[in-house]
Order: C-alpha cells, then structure tokens, then sequence
C-alpha cells in the first residue's frame, strides 16, 4: 500500500535547547513517506548547528531572518507537497505512532478532512496528562466558542487536515497575534467538521518560556478575531453560549437529560469520533453528543 505523503512544517526562533528533541520525536518515527520542513526566522541560539546535525536525516530547512511564527508556517506549506498537513512548534513532540495513525485514518475515512488527537500536556518529554477526546460542535467552532473556556480548545499539537481543506480555508493570518491558529480553526469550520479522535497524537510542552503563559494576550487576540464577526454571527454566537451555560446548569439534574437533550439548538447536536476497535484492529467512526 502507497502511504499519503504528510508534511510537517517546525517554525522555530532561538528554542535550540527544545528543536533536538522535536526533531527526533517526528524523524525517529522513520515514517517512509514524511515531508517535513523547518522554517527558522533567524536564531541566534544554538538552532543553526541542531540543524546541520540533522543534515542527513530527512529534514529540509530554511533561515529566514525577520519571518514571525505564523508566516513562517505558511512558508513552509507554500513549499510542501503533501496530501495530509499539519504543523508542530519547536517545543512539542510527537509520539512513536502519530505519522502511522494519522495516515491510516486518513485513508479509512477519505470523506475526513480534519482531525484532532486526544488533548494532553507534556513536561520533560514525557506525558503528564491526556484528556478525554470529546466531539465538537461544527457551528460553535465556526463561531469562535471553542477559546479556552467552557467550551473548551482545540489542541494544535494534536490537529492534522488534508491539503484540499487547506485550500479551500486559505492559510494562517499574521496579524491574528498568538490565536492565528484559533483563527484558522473557525475557517476550517466553515468547509468540514472536526473528527476527534481518541489516540494520543501529540502533545502541549509545558516549560517557562511558553508564549502562551501570556493567557490575557491570547484572550484580547481572541476577542478582536470574535469582533469581526458580521453582527447575525455574533448573534448566533451569543445564543450557543447561553444555550450551553443553561444546558451545563440543568444537566446534573437527575431524570431530565432525556428533556435536555430535545431542547434544540448545541445540545442536541451530535459530532463525528474516531474510536479504536482494538479487538478488531480497526478505527470506527462514531456521532456522539458534543456535551454529556
């Protein structure tokens, strides 16, 4: 069997202390058909001398002084060639299986477009905690509600997309500060649902010098994309958010999901989940509620 090519792209700046180890969690999974690409904006740490370590181990590079984090991506997927995408920052890693079992679905579900792995966080290179995976809302995630809070978030270390939906969403905005890929996430939204799927596929590096330790950047970068929304969407936004702090309330009421469940709008709503059938050695995809 021909396996889908799959291209990764790393942005990096000055995190040489981190690239090793991402590098050799993607390129030690000796993934035969892996286009993987490292775009840095000009380090002046120990990056350029990981890089040229890893001359010959299957990973193309290029420096680009001045180039930002977002646009660095886009430079790498402009210069990329293959069926399945995904991007991991030169702080995370992947796991042993990631490229195997992101290929395998792909080619189970050819009407899948857009997946997401079981949401963990990592610290020293190793797994400190995996969440459960749990479907998502097309309309509240083409809406901006899936930022962090009740709703939840989308785990970019864990997403993987097919080049046609790329195509169709168009690439990273740079002007979208630390939520460019939040962004994104809405614009996707918008062509496929958001398959999640219960295995482990990457993970969120906790250390000290995280960007996202900044949460009330994140959270005005996300406020300004959620402004821009025409005022029907915002409209619209407002009525899932309510229905779902209702919902949440009602909920640990016993003898009344039933009821819940049939009151229309979010929770009602079922999204796709991709299961391991261990018995059988296969994937399933299942449409479970997006809220208990």
């Amino acid at each position: 069997m021909t396996l889908p090519t799959i291209s990764l792209v790393t942005p990096n700046l000055n995190y040489g202390k981190f690239l090793g180890r991402t590098l050799a969690s993607v390129l030690d999974q000796r993934y035969p058909a892996l286009d993987y690409i490292v775009v840095d904006g000009g380090s002046t740490d120990e990056s350029p001398s990981v890089l040229n370590a890893h001359a010959t181990c299957g990973v193309r590079w290029a420096i680009i002084p001045g180039l930002g984090q977002y646009e660095s991506i886009n430079y790498g997927f402009e210069h990329s060639s293959g069926e399945i995408m995904g991007w991991i920052n030169s702080d995370d890693i992947q796991l042993p299986w990631t490229l195997q079992t992101v290929a395998a679905i792909f080619e189970e579900f050819p009407e899948v477009d857009w997946i997401v792995g079981a949401p963990s966080v990592i610290q020293d290179g190793a797994v400190q905690t995996v969440g459960l995976a749990q479907p998502f809302s097309q309309e509240a995630l083409a809406l901006g509600l899936y930022a962090g809070g009740p709703f939840g978030i989308v785990q970019q270390e864990s997403c993987f997309w097919r080049r046609r939906l790329w195509k169709r969403a168009g690439p990273l905005e740079k002007n979208c500060g630390l939520a460019a890929d939040f962004e994104l996430w809405m614009r996707f939204a918008r062509h496929a649902e958001l398959v999640a799927c219960t295995m482990l596929l990457g993970g969120f590096t906790v250390h000290s010098a995280n960007r996202s330790r900044h949460p009330g950047s994140y959270a005005s970068d996300v406020q300004s994309i959620v402004s821009a929304l025409s005022a029907e969407d915002r409209r619209r936004r407002n009525r899932l958010a309510s229905w779902h702090a209702l919902y949440m309330r009602l909920w640990p009421l016993i003898g009344i999901k039933g009821i819940i469940r049939r009151l229309g709008g979010l929770v009602s709503h079922k999204g796709p989940v991709i299961r391991r059938d261990v018995g059988n050695l296969r994937f399933v995809l299942t449409r479970e509620y997006v809220f208990p």
